[in-house]
């Protein structure tokens, strides 16, 4: 399932995909999210800011993540960036989705909150 949800990211990643692909991503990946707390229901306090907060995450790995595609490397990236930094730099995102959103307390099953978590 995740493998399909990220195909456009591949794409994108494997060159094939452009800017279009992206917004897809994005969306694919919201709307999943969007999905999982909806099916929590209102056991989070602050689903809203949990959603902003993954929404405007996963814009930044997208963003950060498209630079070290075939094509948009190509056209946008400067030639001093290394694509090093690129991974640190999406690492750090990836840390923060993980880490400084508050999901809940304790997760006591596997259901909407831990698959939202991971």
């Amino acid at each position: 399932l995740m493998s399909l949800l990220n195909w456009p990211l591949f794409a994108v990643m494997y060159g094939t995909g452009s800017w279009g692909m992206l917004a897809l991503q994005w969306l694919l990946t919201v709307s999943t999210y969007a999905v999982l707390l909806w099916l929590q229901g209102s056991n989070w306090p602050d689903s809203v800011g949990i959603f902003l907060s993954l929404s405007g995450l996963e814009a930044v790995f997208l963003a950060i993540a498209s630079l070290d595609g075939p094509l948009v490397a190509k056209s946008i990236r400067p030639d001093w960036l290394p694509v090093r930094l690129l991974h640190y730099a999406v690492a750090g995102v990836a840390l923060l989705q993980f880490g400084a959103i508050h999901y809940t307390d304790k997760i006591v099953s596997i259901g909407p909150t831990y698959l939202l978590y991971i």
